[in-house]
């Protein structure tokens, strides 16, 4: 019966081949973002060990005249960037723990790992929290019918209810004062012209 029914050998060949090239392009996109997230890593870590080399290279680039202004900004900004970031880290260890604790309580497989991903994840506004629900919602199913529909829950509380509504509105406030649209823009435009990079950088 099944021969019968089974498409001929050229039909399964082209579709294997179609399947090979989707497979290698899913590979290299995998590759390509894992290799971008070290090179922020280290970018990062070169950065923060002496930044004042990267500032004062800078502000070579401005006439002497303005020199004094260009460190003056820099050294604002390195403030507001850094009020922000401890702003972040903060909102991505309260929602990571949140969401570990839930899904292990709901038993979830793999709870803590993707409370982990998520809070990592959060690093990206509005993006990131749609990101670290799919995996989530996927391996609900393992657990029971009714499992998606609390995670998907549990994901709508922590990240529209706490985040949004608690967390977002203290980092704004005492960090930096960046409206909403200009967050959305921002994460659309540098997404669009610097991939998953863009993604990580565009608020900061």
């Amino acid at each position: 019966y099944l021969p019968t029914k089974m498409p001929p050998p050229s039909e399964l060949s082209a579709s294997a081949g179609k399947l090979a090239t989707k497979a290698a392009g899913f590979f290299s996109l995998s590759i390509g973002a894992v290799a971008t997230f070290v090179v922020i890593v280290f970018l990062g870590i070169y950065l923060a060990a002496s930044p004042q080399v990267y500032l004062n290279g800078i502000a070579r680039l401005f006439p002497i005249s303005q020199r004094s202004r260009v460190s003056e900004l820099f050294d604002k900004l390195v403030v507001t960037l850094g009020h922000w970031l401890l702003g972040q880290m903060f909102s991505m260890l309260v929602v990571g723990t949140l969401i570990a604790v839930s899904l292990t309580v709901l038993g979830i497989p793999l709870g803590m790992a993707l409370g982990v991903l998520a809070g990592l994840l959060n690093f990206i506004p509005i993006i990131g929290s749609l990101l670290s629900a799919l995996p989530a919602v996927l391996l609900a199913f393992l657990a029971g019918p009714l499992h998606p529909l609390y995670v998907i829950g549990v994901y709508l509380v922590v990240n529209t209810g706490i985040e949004s509504h608690l967390l977002v509105p203290l980092i704004q406030r005492y960090a930096v004062n960046l409206p909403p649209a200009l967050a959305v823009l921002a994460l659309f435009l540098m997404g669009e012209l610097f991939g998953f990079l863009g993604l990580l950088l565009a608020i900061p």
